[in-house]
């Protein structure tokens, strides 16, 4: 039983490997630079934001909350009376 060991390869010169092409990664939610605005009061400023089924109905902290306590949505005038508050208070 002899075995024939077979001759080292020459070596590779590290000029001649090409490096492994890897394709850029992709962001992982489409829109995630685009501003975000509530699909209830309009509002693009929230301390917290909340999906609602699909990107779409995105709603604000405030919108989502008084939707879960009330099992409705917020109408027009307490939107206005909120952002009338708000503007209140910031002066």
């Amino acid at each position: 039983m002899s075995s024939a060991l077979a001759p080292p390869a020459a070596p590779v010169a590290a000029s001649s490997v090409a490096p492994p092409q890897c394709a850029p990664p992709a962001p992982s939610t489409p829109n995630a630079t685009a501003p975000r605005k509530c699909g209830n009061c309009g509002t693009t400023e929230s301390c917290k934001w909340r999906n609602v089924r699909s990107k779409d109905n995105i709603r604000c902290n405030t919108c989502y909350d008084y939707r879960r306590r009330t099992k409705k949505e917020r109408s027009a005038d307490v939107i206005q009376n909120y952002q009338w508050m708000k503007m209140v208070k910031s002066q």
